[in-house]
């Protein structure tokens, strides 16, 4: 399990703590930027894989339901891959996107609602350029998301972000409380 304690955080409310291996947010709304970061220059493939456990969530608004990017490999803006939950009735669902050079290349919008305060282990992969999202019951081990393989672009990145809120003038009130730990690189 990764200490992420020497990682940098970018809090300027207190919603966000990290002690050893797990990063908690209470009420994280979309009104700053929030987040746990560290350089991690990944120029081949990767399989990385993280707990996470969302305990409750809110949105202003039924069109705008995206609370929290739970993980995402960046180079700058433009360049990026990133997983993100958004609220549904009864839980929330999981989302996978890619960003090269300013183009959105693709996005794998998950179906299957999965539940409030319930531990899955996600699961996220790219060999060459083949991208590849598993989340499972941590209890159970049940499969509840594998999109199979998505062809997208080997590019590398300089930097890893944890638990990341992005300020946003559309659903700012949206919020959500929940962990990330035992992250594994």
């Amino acid at each position: 399990m990764i200490d992420l304690t020497e990682w940098s955080l970018e809090d300027p409310d207190g919603s966000l703590t990290v002690h050893g291996g797990r990063v908690s947010w209470v009420k994280a709304d979309r009104s700053a930027v929030r987040y746990v970061c560290r350089e991690a220059q990944v120029k081949e493939g990767f399989h990385h894989s993280f707990t996470v456990c969302m305990e409750e969530g809110h949105v202003e608004d039924e069109l705008n339901r995206g609370l929290l990017r739970l993980w995402e490999l960046r180079r700058d803006w433009e360049n990026r891959i990133w997983i993100y939950a958004r609220k549904t009735t009864g839980g929330w669902t999981v989302h996978f996107e890619q960003r090269h050079q300013g183009q959105d290349l693709w996005a794998y919008h998950g179906a299957e609602t999965l539940n409030w305060r319930q531990r899955y282990t996600v699961e996220l992969s790219r060999t060459e350029n083949q991208h590849r999202l598993r989340v499972m019951n941590e209890e159970t081990n049940a499969l509840h998301v594998d999109t199979g393989d998505i062809r997208g672009v080997n590019q590398p990145f300089d930097w890893i972000w944890i638990a990341s809120t992005l300020k946003s003038r559309r659903n700012n009130g949206n919020w959500s409380t929940g962990y990330i730990e035992k992250l594994s690189l």
